[in-house]
């Protein structure tokens, strides 16, 4: 059977009259417009169709997934991956690390898991956690967009405003204080940097420029590219993040201060 049968299949058992249904899906993709435009009607649809679920750590397929009818992160993204592919729009897996409030029982949770699986299970901890969305190619502008239905955000300027602004923020993200750390994996498994292309240059583009002028900027800037390797190393499960706690900190202190340099600016991100 293919695997657009499949999923509409499951699609129409697990979610509902109210939800996202066969045809739904098919005409969110298959309706005119560009990449970004029909992404961001599935990632909306999918946003509202499937309630986001914290891990329970187990790895289901995408069929699985839909039947339950709810997901945590890294769920969205398999079914967002395999509805997109299924119209050959060109994909590839993003993982993530943010800062969070900290949080010893976090902390706590991510040691025991570390016993378990070893140094991979740092990437969540005291304050950090992991998380996973989708970068999606548009052969328009030659260029990856993120895509994200967990939290329902598609593309680079929306995904700035939510996931690093500095003004208040949707419920979905309200948890997730700033990105620090992006990697994308390429079909081979091939790892790709995009801390900077987010968090340092998407960062300061979407501020007019501005806020590399603000006295905080160097120091976020150091800090995050200071984690690349860390966090790179860590999914690879070759470096404990839970003896970067310093590092954390000195992110966390980074972004901090820019939020309030940029506020007291009235500096706003474009729209």
């Amino acid at each position: 059977m293919r695997l657009a049968n499949v999923l509409s299949i499951a699609l129409s058992v697990s979610l509902g009259a109210q939800a996202l249904s066969p045809t739904e899906a098919g005409r969110t993709l298959d309706a005119p417009g560009t990449v970004p435009v029909r992404v961001g009607r599935l990632v909306a649809h999918l946003n509202r169709a499937m309630p986001f679920v914290a891990t329970d750590y187990r790895n289901r397929t995408v069929e699985e997934i839909l039947q339950r009818g709810a997901g945590n992160c890294a769920d969205h993204a398999r079914v967002l991956r395999s509805l997109l592919e299924s119209r050959d729009i060109q994909v590839r897996w993003v993982q993530e690390i943010n800062l969070q409030a900290p949080s010893e029982r976090r902390q706590a949770n991510a040691a025991a898991m570390v016993q378990k699986r070893g140094a991979q299970a740092s990437v969540f901890g005291r304050g950090h956690n992991d998380h996973r969305w989708l970068e999606v190619w548009d052969p328009q502008t030659g260029a990856w967009f993120p895509a994200d239905s967990s939290i329902g955000v598609s593309g680079i300027d929306a995904w700035i405003r939510q996931r690093l602004g500095f003004s208040d923020r949707p419920a979905a993200v309200a948890e997730m204080i700033a990105p620090v750390f992006v990697e994308a994996l390429t079909a081979d498994k091939a790892r790709v940097p995009r801390s900077s292309a987010y968090l340092i240059e998407g960062f300061n583009q979407a501020y007019g420029g501005h806020l590399a002028d603000l006295p905080a900027w160097p120091a976020w800037v150091a800090s995050v590219k200071a984690l690349e390797p860390l966090a790179s190393g860590a999914f690879r499960s070759e470096v404990d993040l839970h003896d970067q706690g310093r590092l954390f900190e000195d992110l966390a202190q980074a972004y901090g201060r820019l939020a309030a340099e940029a506020r007291s600016l009235n500096l706003a991100p474009r729209p």
